[in-house]
């Protein structure tokens, strides 16, 4: 289904002339400002979602660079579009993709940029908002909130790799932890709890990631939030 047509309901109109949406263009790419980019893959039955920036302009080609601006690499796949929103400029636009690296997506310069809300995003409900009184009432053991710089170790099952997060909270029944890029994790992966603030747990805990989640008070946060498996 068309993402932008979808939301009809929140545009102001579009913009088709060439002049205009080269001006629009030359301004996000020229001041590196971070866009909303998501792909939605039928296959998967899912949503990607991820930031990125504009890193280079081919106007003689009508091509557009896009790399990761919260993240090393997209999880975007070749065969289904793009689609990209600034909330700087309050417009969205999409575009098919012609090479695809995980580093680098190159997509075709838009031809038409529909103006939208500037709570756009928010709309689409990519992410959940956080509403901690709710989820408060739903757990069945208390969760303290992590120290500031608070730090754990995580052994990711999909890569086999060893990474680092900010903790927020943590209980006997699960977790939570934060990241720039909510692309960077899936519902449903496994993980295991490695160690905190560098050092090594005697006993290793499995988790699965069951939300993220938008921190209100913070723009940049999101949760990832995480059920054991098996207790401490």
């Amino acid at each position: 289904m068309n993402e932008i047509k979808k939301s009809a309901q929140e545009k102001l109109s579009n913009i088709d002339d060439y002049f205009e949406i080269s001006v629009l263009i030359d301004f996000i790419f020229t001041n590196s400002l971070n866009l909303f980019v998501w792909q939605h893959q039928k296959a998967h039955e899912k949503r990607v979602f991820h930031f990125g920036r504009i890193s280079k302009l081919d106007k003689m080609e009508n091509l557009l660079k896009i790399v990761p601006s919260k993240t090393e690499q997209f999880k975007f796949e070749v065969k289904s579009p793009l689609y990209l929103f600034s909330e700087d400029k309050a417009v969205a636009w999409k575009c098919r993709i012609k090479r695809f690296e995980a580093g680098l997506v190159t997509c075709e310069y838009p031809l038409k940029i529909a103006r939208v809300e500037r709570d756009y995003i928010k709309k689409l409900q990519f992410i959940e908002m956080e509403d901690e009184e709710k989820f408060l009432k739903m757990r069945s053991t208390p969760r303290a909130n992590a120290n500031e710089g608070q730090m754990i170790t995580l052994e990711r099952f999909k890569s086999g790799k060893m990474v680092t997060q900010f903790l927020y909270d943590l209980s006997q029944g699960g977790m939570a932890f934060l990241v720039e890029d909510p692309g960077e994790y899936e519902v449903g992966e496994k993980l295991r709890l490695f160690g905190l603030d560098g050092v090594e747990l005697e006993k290793k805990i499995d988790g699965e990631v069951v939300a993220i989640r938008k921190k209100e008070e913070a723009l940049g946060d999101y949760k990832i939030c995480i059920k054991f498996l098996e207790s401490w």
